[in-house]
């Protein structure tokens, strides 16, 4: 009988190099929800549930100057207020949290705006007003109702949804003096990215599996970060090809040996996109719930991590992280500091093939574990094609010819453990993932 290899037990490993990663401690209770780079004053602001951060008691609002952390001092506020985003308008910092739409001066805390059911999921500014976005479809903020989103010009609120946003908001981005956004689509329910032309919201590219968690501009092109429900195409990350009108998957796309994967952040820095979430593939390499990618290959930064990680940011030519689980016995959260090193070892190009196309096939593995047999079932029409499937070290283990969309694998004899397969047709890999034997 085969014994199980334990995925989950070295999942929860966290070996970070002291001379690649620098632990910093963290909050009490719950990590950063937000990361805003305060540009003007040059500090590093960080917004969340928490009541101390670095061993500094500044519940809810703190700042980091690239050594320690110190407190804002919020008025008013003698617990934690549980602020969600934050951005700048203006010369102000604006928060949101509790319901409320907060502006900052440095020294005073005025509200700006009151939600009756959700608080503010994602803000920014957008000419010369503020847009806010949260997950509920049918809302009011200062008694005026509003679709998702709604923007403030200085002195009054506005509906900016227009019926054509359903909610599920979690990102919000200006690109090339556009605004973009991701939300359920009014029409049938499926989350989209849209943008804002005409005083209208229009649909780009195909719809998604799942929330769009965020969105971030990499060498002037758009990219998001999302949910993706199965191995897929790898749609956890997604690039915007305007020519096409389609989103595609960087150098093979992100995805995860457990079944979903998710992008929850991403941040520039040095020529590379930096992306954390849900994940322990990119691009064919192993990189958990951490990647780097150059606009030609994936690299993972040579860390295991726990779940429980939350958001990226740029200062000072470092690449900072928050985490809701234990870094190495450490502390409950933390904020860890990408020192930088070497991994060209664990950089790849997808199987050679730099973008997945819409083309690409769909495929479900199941079951997987497999203990006794895994069966492959390929959506699409049927067509010469070829399964490989690879071991660990890299050895071509098995290979399959068959036009049949459902293949059937016996893994009696096989070791337990961790295989890759391919699937190709006419000489092209369609298809990739993994395999784990029990």
């Amino acid at each position: 009988m085969k014994k199980l290899t334990s995925i989950a037990a070295f999942l929860w490993c966290f070996c970070m190099g002291a001379q690649n990663w620098v632990f910093h401690p963290g909050t009490t209770y719950f990590p950063v929800h937000r990361f805003w780079n305060d540009t003007i004053n040059d500090r590093l602001l960080a917004v969340g549930a928490f009541d101390t951060i670095g061993g500094i008691y500044s519940p809810g609002f703190a700042q980091w100057n690239g050594t320690s952390w110190s407190a804002v001092g919020l008025p008013g506020f003698p617990t934690a207020p549980q602020f969600g985003c934050i951005t700048q308008y203006d010369t102000n910092i604006i928060l949101g949290g509790n319901n409320l739409v907060m502006s900052w001066d440095g020294s005073s805390l005025d509200t700006i705006g009151q939600i009756n059911v959700f608080g503010a999921s994602t803000m920014l500014q957008f000419n010369s007003d503020l847009i806010i976005a949260n997950l509920h479809n049918d809302d009011y903020i200062d008694n005026v109702n509003f679709n998702t989103v709604a923007r403030w010009d200085g002195t009054n609120w506005y509906d900016m949804g227009q019926g054509q946003l359903a909610g599920g908001t979690h990102s919000i981005i200006l690109y090339r003096d556009t605004l973009y956004i991701g939300a359920f689509s009014s029409i049938d329910n499926y989350y989209y990215v849209f943008r804002y032309v005409n005083n209208t919201w229009e649909i780009v590219g195909q719809r998604f599996y799942g929330a769009v968690y965020n969105m971030c501009v990499y060498n002037d092109e758009l990219y998001a970060g999302s949910y993706n429900s199965g191995s897929g195409p790898g749609r956890a990350i997604s690039k915007y090809d305007a020519t096409a009108d389609q989103w595609i998957a960087p150098g093979g796309g992100i995805f995860s040996s457990w079944g979903f994967s998710e992008v929850e952040s991403m941040t520039v820095m040095g020529g590379r996109l930096y992306v954390l979430g849900d994940f322990d593939i990119a691009g064919g390499v192993h990189a958990d719930r951490v990647a780097a990618w150059d606009g030609v290959q994936w690299c993972g930064l040579g860390n295991d991590t726990t779940w429980g990680m939350r958001q990226l940011a740029t200062f000072h030519n470092s690449v900072y992280l928050s985490t809701g689980l234990i870094f190495d016995d450490t502390a409950s959260t933390a904020f860890v500091e990408w020192a930088g090193g070497n991994y060209s070892d664990s950089c790849g190009i997808f199987d050679g093939v730099d973008e997945w196309q819409a083309s690409l096939l769909r495929v479900d593995v199941f079951p997987n574990p497999a203990s006794d047999n895994v069966t492959f079932q390929i959506f699409g029409e049927p067509a010469a094609r070829t399964i490989i499937l690879i071991d660990n070290l890299g050895r071509e283990i098995w290979r399959k010819e068959s036009r049949d969309n459902e293949v059937r694998l016996s893994t009696d004899g096989f070791a337990a453990g961790l295989y890759y397969y391919r699937i190709e047709e006419s000489g092209e890999v369609k298809s990739s993932g993994k395999v784990i034997v029990e």
